[in-house]
This record gives C-alpha cells, sequence and structure tokens, in this order.
C-alpha cells in the first residue's frame, strides 16, 4: 500500500511539473483510455509469465535490479495485451452497441409516431 501511494504521488508530481507528462502526454492518454483493460488483464499477464518462465518472480525476488526489469517486462506486455483487446474485442462491441442503440432509438420514434 505504502508503494502503490508513493508511485501515485510521484506520478501526480509529474503530472503537474513537467507538461511532457501532462493532460496531453500520449503515454499518459493511453493509460487512461486502456486502464479498466490494463486493471483487469494484469492477473492473466503476471500468471502467464510465471506459467512460462516457472518460477521467475521466485528468483528475481521482490528487490533489486531484476525485480524492476520483470516489472517492466510485464507492464510493457500487459499495455500490448490491453491495446489488442481494446482495438479488436471493446472498440468493435462499442461500435455496434452505438448502432443497435440508435436503430433501437429510430425504431422507437417511430412506433410512437405512428401510435398519434
Amino acid at each position: 500500500l505504502v508503494k502503490t501511494c508513493a508511485l501515485g504521488g510521484l506520478v501526480a508530481i509529474a503530472y503537474l511539473r513537467w507538461p511532457l507528462l501532462g493532460a496531453k502526454s500520449r503515454s499518459l492518454r493511453f493509460l487512461g483510455d486502456h486502464s479498466y483493460t490494463i486493471y483487469l488483464s494484469h492477473p492473466v499477464v503476471v500468471a502467464e509469465t510465471n506459467r512460462f518462465y516457472p518460477g521467475i518472480y521466485g528468483a528475481v525476488g521482490s528487490t533489486g535490479l531484476a525485480f524492476l526489469l520483470y516489472s517492466l517486462l510485464v507492464v510493457a506486455f500487459t499495455c500490448m495485451v490491453a491495446w489488442a483487446i481494446t482495438r479488436l474485442l471493446e472498440a468493435p462491441v462499442y461500435r455496434w452497441g452505438s448502432a443497435l442503440a440508435r436503430r433501437l432509438e429510430t425504431a422507437q420514434r417511430g412506433a410512437v409516431q405512428m401510435g398519434r
């Protein structure tokens, strides 16, 4: 919890201090657009990483350079998975749902007008 709060504070400071990491930053926009997918997919990525490389987490420990590299690998792979899920699943389903909602709204308006 302390590490998470510290990381959150560093992100907030970076956001306020450096325009490169500000509201128009492509990296922060990506994280915002894909945050829920990242949240949902990261346990799967960690589990699959451990499945393909058994014992990697135990081997690198929870401190040091090896853990940092492992964490960066997992974060990068999680972002790639989140991008793919958003692009190949979420966006098409969202477009389909929006089109369906428009058709239903049009049909409902037509039914109401015919009912007069």
